[in-house]
């Protein structure tokens, strides 16, 4: 048996402990149990003067632990009763282990007599380090290593390789290549840009690939090619691996080399957590007898992964068959108009319940948005004027309908301006190259998006709905709802 216990020595609920198992989804903690783990008490203490001490104890119990591993995180609990003494943040709490009943050690929080967990204003000091992490794994015989940390590791990496020669299954030539995209960053992490990225991630400048040539026409050689995400905690990433066209493959010698993909393994702090690669295409090689590049061979997947801020991460992988590309912006406003409009994009999935927008930007279904759209215009040519654009991106949209809903975003800028509402964002849908709409709510030519009381106007129609109906052939209806 392995039997964590927190025992805390501090004033009113100061520490909570969670436990995570690698490869669960769920949490062991004050919020509830799971199917491999108890969590009991609630740590606390009182101390106050010339009143006997009262404290309480935190406890979480795995039954069964070989073979696994865990990550325990204590935290500290922010409260109002700390504000009344000077002194209960040097009380910190203890943290044991025992694992088969034996005491593995004891950990506590580093603190400081100079760093209170309030300011003087009573709001939370960002400078009190309020939590610590012990990891702990396990072999099969629960011989156990732990190990203290103070802050969250999270390194994703994804690593490109090919076959040894014993193990490639056929002969010729084969290249792919990796990228990384945080959503909402420029930068993109590939082989043209090696230095470290300013979002923490840093290519290997390699180029994945292997040349398995029969025997007088080559030596064999094989290179991988990787990327490395530092800090990847609370980010949103796309891993893109692509086949890298060129004229080793056109040998029609080696009819199959099309078929040698390379394998692409996502690992999160050492852990593999899938390995993925582009299709085979069994019957589309790369170019035609031509030697030009052959349009419908599928050289490209996605696999996303999105993480939590203590590097909870799923991954989801997304390969584009059935692409819709969706843009909203503004024309300019026409002559001696002026002022300021905003519209934002929604956009979901029938069957599931994520939204797709502002507020997240990446969906386990593969949609990616970025930007905002607005125009701001100026009557006063000393002011910059601005014109945002706003995207959402889906690989695949084939058996399955998405709403695309455009909404007016109402602020206070808008009552400086007269005619400003006029001016509504289009929408333009791209699905698999082919245009659609564009499509825009009312112009509301009538009705100001504010009263003369700068309160919304709730006359002001400022929604309008697109449905795509697509079958797994990317056949679709577009439907204005």
């Amino acid at each position: 048996m392995f039997t964590p216990t927190i025992v805390c020595f501090h004033i009113k609920r100061h520490l909570s402990i969670v436990a995570r198992k690698e490869g669960s989804e769920d949490n062991c903690s004050y919020d509830g149990s799971t199917n491999w783990c108890t969590h009991d008490g609630d740590a606390l203490i009182y101390k106050f003067k010339d009143e006997p001490t009262y404290s309480e104890s935190e406890a979480v119990v795995i039954p069964e632990a070989a073979g696994g591993k865990y990550m325990f995180k204590i935290e500290h609990y922010f409260s109002s009763l700390e504000l009344y003494y000077d002194n209960d943040h040097m009380m910190p709490g203890n943290f044991t282990v025992w694992i088969n009943g034996q005491d593995k050690g004891s950990y506590t929080r580093d603190v400081s007599q100079l760093i209170s967990t309030h300011d003087a204003d009573g709001n939370i000091n960002p400078n009190y380090k309020s939590a610590f992490y012990i990891d702990v794994e396990c072999d099969e015989s629960c011989d156990c290593t732990l190990s203290r940390r103070d802050n969250v590791e999270c390194e994703i990496k994804g690593l490109v390789k090919f076959p040894k020669q014993k193990e490639a299954p056929y002969y010729g030539h084969h290249s792919d290549s990796i990228t990384v995209e945080k959503i909402g960053e420029e930068e993109i992490c590939e082989k043209s840009n090696v230095g470290r990225t300013g979002w923490n991630c840093k290519h290997d400048g390699g180029t994945a690939q292997i040349s398995n040539w029969k025997e007088g026409d080559g030596e064999f050689s094989r290179d991988s090619e990787s990327a490395l995400v530092r800090k990847g905690e609370g980010g949103n990433f796309r891993f893109r691996l692509q086949h890298n066209f060129n004229d080793l493959e056109k040998n029609d010698a080696y009819p199959e080399d099309h078929k040698m993909v390379g394998n692409m393994t996502i690992s999160i702090n050492g852990n593999e957590m899938g390995t993925f690669s582009h299709p085979k295409n069994n019957k589309k090689d790369t170019h035609f007898q031509n030697d030009n590049v052959n349009p419908n061979y599928k050289d490209l997947i996605y696999v996303d992964v999105e993480c939590d801020t203590e590097c909870n991460c799923d991954v989801n992988k997304h390969q584009p068959l059935c692409e819709i590309n969706a843009v909203l912006s503004f024309n300019g406003f026409e002559d001696n108009t002026f002022g300021y409009h905003s519209d934002y994009l929604l956009v979901t999935k029938n069957g599931t319940s994520e939204e797709c927008g502002w507020s997240n930007i990446m969906t386990s279904w593969g949609c990616i948005h970025k930007g905002d759209a607005y125009i701001l215009d100026y009557v006063d040519d000393k002011y910059y004027d601005n014109n945002g654009t706003e995207s959402v991106y889906i690989p695949d949209a084939a058996n399955g309908t998405h709403n695309f809903t455009v909404h007016h975003y109402y602020t206070y800028y808008e009552t400086y301006y007269d005619e400003d509402h006029r001016n509504p964002a289009e929408l333009s849908i791209m699905i698999n190259g082919e245009a659609y709409g564009p499509f825009s709510h009312p112009t509301n030519e009538n009705e100001e998006t504010h009263t003369v009381d700068g309160l919304v106007n709730e006359n002001y129609d400022g929604t309008v709905s697109v449905s795509v109906e697509c079958t797994d052939k990317c056949d679709c209806d577009i439907t204005v709802i």
